[in-house]
């Protein structure tokens, strides 16, 4: 529900969405489609069997890639947001504007505090408990439009919101 609730907010706030799986695209339509979250994405699923250069490269950033690729998105217009600290790891060779790693806000305190140690050593610049925390990360990086850098904005690192780290 969480994350469904996160979808609804990002695409009502006009954001394009794109759901990217190392696994194969059916698959990742019927989870999505499981998780009434399938409508969110439209026709802009991907796994690694819509990838239609390099079949042998079937990692997370070949996918991110492509994915891109099919919606006219630059990297450095993306943010990558992502449930696994791998796919975090392997965003970072695309160089996105942002990554964010997605904590279930159902975890204990114990697996939270785990899981996102977990996301800032694989390199998310926004480590988040919960969809609400998410849909709030593409305003706050466009209202820092200014900065020459987002990274710059670590000097906020004393005024996050709740749920929110900023790295």
């Amino acid at each position: 529900r969480d994350a469904a609730e996160m979808l609804a907010t990002l695409k009502f706030r006009g954001h394009d969405l794109a759901a990217v799986f190392t696994g194969a695209s059916r698959e990742a339509q019927q989870k999505l489609k499981f998780a009434r979250a399938l409508d969110y994405f439209e026709d802009h699923v991907y796994g690694y069997d819509s990838l239609e250069h390099d079949k042998g490269d079937l990692t997370s950033k070949a996918v991110y890639r492509h994915a891109m690729w099919k919606s006219r998105s630059a990297p450095d217009e993306s943010i990558i947001v992502s449930d696994t600290p791998d796919a975090i790891a392997e965003g970072q060779l695309i160089k996105p504007m942002a990554l964010v790693g997605y904590l279930d806000p159902y975890l204990n305190d114990d697996e939270i505090d785990l899981r996102l140690k977990e996301m800032r050593q694989a390199g998310a610049h926004f480590a988040v408990v919960g969809g609400n925390a998410v849909s709030t990360i593409p305003e706050f990086l466009l209202s820092n439009r200014g900065l020459k850098n987002f990274r710059e904005a670590a000097d906020l690192r004393h005024r996050p919101w709740p749920g929110m780290t900023l790295e």
